[in-house]
């Protein structure tokens, strides 16, 4: 189980890399592959999210700091923590649905890939 959670966040942190947050969602579809793919799916995207912020805090952490007390003033001032995660949450809510829709097109394609 966490090799697979290794592997759907290190796609995920590529995927968010090159092609930008949405695409995260696509992480997660490989994870329905698997059976209960939605725990590596939810886990690995998840972990990729926080990944980004601690990479960005530990990066710059003055213009970060920043960065997230504006977001929580445009949010209706709540604080930083809670910017972090609300966009954490986005990530494990987006592996989640891949893993689903993931697991959904293993149904009607109708293969048995799972492993």
């Amino acid at each position: 189980m966490i090799q697979k959670i290794v592997l759907i966040s290190a796609l995920a942190v590529l995927l968010h890399r090159i092609l930008g947050w949405e695409f995260t969602l696509l992480a997660g579809m490989v994870a329905g592959l698997w059976e209960r793919g939605w725990l590596p799916g939810m886990v690995g995207v998840g972990s990729s999210w926080a990944g980004w912020h601690l990479y960005h805090w530990v990066r710059a952490p003055e213009g970060y700091a920043r960065l997230l007390d504006t977001l929580g003033v445009l949010a209706g001032g709540v604080p930083p923590l809670v910017v972090v995660a609300v966009s954490v949450s986005v990530g494990i809510a987006l592996g989640g649905l891949g893993a689903v829709l993931g697991s959904a097109i293993v149904q009607i394609v109708g293969r048995n890939v799972r492993t």
